[in-house]
């Protein structure tokens, strides 16, 4: 995936790139305001959890990239 795909994203928000030292940092979050349940498969916006994932890739022209992406877990109101 590139930077452009990445950033076209429609689910995605890039909050901030920052090039500096041979590293590139994308900072993102996800737009998603409920998620479906995988037991049930009904949807719910309480949020049980915020947490930030790091994803390294490859590099970008020639730049180590950092991905750090805010994302959140929700907690099915049905059980």
């Amino acid at each position: 995936m590139t930077v452009k795909q990445l950033i076209g994203m429609p689910g995605l928000i890039v909050n901030n790139i920052d090039c500096s030292h041979s590293l590139v940092k994308i900072y993102a979050s996800i737009k998603a305001k409920r998620a479906k349940c995988p037991v049930c498969e009904k949807h719910s916006n309480k949020i049980h959890d915020r947490y930030t994932r790091t994803i390294s890739d490859f590099p970008v022209f020639q730049n180590k990239t950092t991905i750090f992406l805010k994302t959140r877990k929700f907690k099915c109101q049905n059980g």
